[in-house]
């Protein structure tokens, strides 16, 4: 059976199908994809002006029973009034298990006609972001006889070597942002992605890094930034460093994708690498 949870921004969880210390949520609502779309009417066609997802909102009754009902209706309330980040937790009945989270805000939490031993109360939640993975798995690049071995889990970490380049697939139902870590010592290090053996993006960071410094760059809508980290731990943003022409956060298209990593040094130590995979139905 796939389950329900709520989760805030220390990881504390509401399992929403838990009747002995929660609640059983019921009628949920606001599952898949909804889309606007204008349409102009040309001769006897009609040919789309543009196609956007709507904003989803999930509803759901909260069923709180005998005995402790009210008590436990206490206990979600101030979860949901107390947490500033707030998480829709879906876990899928799937052999291969998994979970998917989307950002989501309360809208309201009213209550709902009763029913003879019950307190009903509905919860309407505002999506802020698609569906995503939270954990990632950590692999390690090596180069055996001139070759690498990859065990396509995210994020990337890759040992020292001059020259590094990994195919990666967004499976996703989006464009998917990206974040780097690149350490030093490394001179104007570049990140290149390639389609079909055809350059589609580029960034060239114009730094220097000395031992124990790094650029961090991600291009996560909500959290975008390109920084230099010195040794101490203080940041320098690199955004003016870039032309106004720059495309400086990209993303990563969906299919198969060579990303390669260079410098003008002809060196670069660790690179860890992390892909964010969104999917608008799960």
């Amino acid at each position: 059976m796939s389950k329900f949870y709520l989760e805030n921004e220390y990881n504390d969880r509401i399992d929403l199908q838990n009747d002995d210390l929660y609640c059983i949520a019921t009628d949920t609502s606001g599952w898949g994809v909804d889309k606007n779309s204008n349409y102009i009417k040309i001769g006897d066609q009609f040919v789309r002006n543009y196609l956007e997802t709507k904003q989803n909102e999930f509803a759901m009754v909260l069923n709180f029973t005998r005995p402790m009902a009210f008590e436990k209706l206490q206990k979600v309330s101030n979860f949901l009034l107390k947490a500033t980040k707030l998480y829709l937790i879906y876990v899928p009945d799937l052999v291969n298990g998994g979970e998917y989270r989307r950002d989501v805000e309360v809208t309201s939490f009213l209550k709902t006609d009763g029913v003879p031993g019950l307190l009903r109360y509905t919860l309407k939640l505002k999506a802020t972001s698609l569906f995503y993975n939270k954990h990632q798995s950590k692999f390690y690049v090596d180069r055996t006889d001139g070759e690498f071995r990859f065990n396509f889990t995210w994020p990337v970490r890759f040992n020292d070597y001059a020259n590094r380049e990994m195919l990666l697939t967004n499976n996703g139902h989006v464009d998917a942002g990206f974040s780097f870590e690149i350490y030093g010592y490394s001179n104007v290090p570049k990140v290149s992605l390639f389609q079909n053996n055809q350059l589609i993006k580029e960034i060239k960071i114009n730094v220097e890094l000395q031992e124990g410094e790094k650029v961090e760059y991600c291009s996560l809508d909500g959290n975008l930034h390109v920084n230099k980290v010195d040794i101490d731990g203080n940041k320098t943003s690199l955004y003016n460093t870039f032309d106004l022409n720059d495309d400086i956060f990209f993303k990563i298209p969906a299919g198969d994708v060579q990303v390669k990593f260079t410098s003008d040094s002809g060196t670069m130590n660790q690179i860890y690498f992390t892909l964010f995979k969104f999917y608008e139905v799960v």
